[in-house]
């Protein structure tokens, strides 16, 4: 009778990893709503709305405040023909992909300029700038 215990708790135990992977899988895949027509992301520029290239650029200024040295004061974005009106976020990342500073927003424009305030954002410590375009 034990042997029969042991075999049906193995089977219940079995049937629940299932149900409960089965589970998650379905609460993972519900939560991956994204469509390329709605957003666009990544550590280059990817855009929905736009086929030519998007430029991003970076100025500098040089403050004597601490920490002396060159802060990053704005960024700019050329190109976005296609996504004027459209929602622009911009991160300032480090090598590691780390957020540097605060996230940028605006409404994009054929030119669009974020300007970095306050200017905290040292240029030596910028290894990428990560575009996000949607709406």
């Amino acid at each position: 009778m034990a042997s029969k215990r042991s075999t049906t708790r193995k089977s219940a135990a079995i049937g629940l990893a299932i149900v409960g992977i089965a589970g998650l899988s379905l609460a993972a895949a519900a939560q991956l709503n994204a469509s390329s027509s709605t957003l666009g992301a990544t550590t280059t520029v990817v855009a929905p709305c736009q086929t030519a290239p998007i430029t991003a650029t970076y100025t500098t200024g040089y403050t004597s405040t601490a920490p002396v040295g060159y802060k990053v004061t704005s960024v700019v974005l050329t190109g976005l023909t296609d996504c004027v009106g459209k929602a622009v976020k911009v991160s300032l990342l480090d090598t590691g992909d780390n957020l540097i500073g605060t996230e940028l927003t605006a409404t994009g424009a054929a030119t669009t300029t974020l300007a970095v305030a306050p200017s905290v954002v040292p240029a030596s410590a910028v290894a990428k700038l990560a575009v996000v375009i949607s709406g």
